[in-house]
């Protein structure tokens, strides 16, 4: 059996969370967090 999940929300990212994570991206540091907000 598995483990069942509720989801709450199914959208895009926030546009400041892109924004921030675009910025971000911009060091080696954030390049995982500017993946993550361009995937979503």
């Amino acid at each position: 059996m598995g483990i069942r999940e509720e989801t709450f929300y199914e959208g895009g990212p926030h546009v400041g969370d892109l924004i921030i994570g675009i910025l971000l991206g911009l060091t080696i540091i954030g390049l995982p967090v500017t993946v993550g907000a361009i995937v979503r």
